[in-house]
């Protein structure tokens, strides 16, 4: 979670809905071998 964490404080000024897609997109653009394994 940290990374949608970091990717909020990016965007501040996006709406939640729109830094929660923006989390996905970075989730699914990491390798699955990454941080993204303990969350899945």
């Amino acid at each position: 979670m940290a990374g949608c964490f970091a990717t909020a404080r990016r965007h501040e000024n996006t709406p939640p809905l729109e830094n929660i897609e923006i989390g996905r997109v970075v989730k699914l653009s990491e390798p699955p071998t990454q941080s993204t394994s303990n969350e899945v």
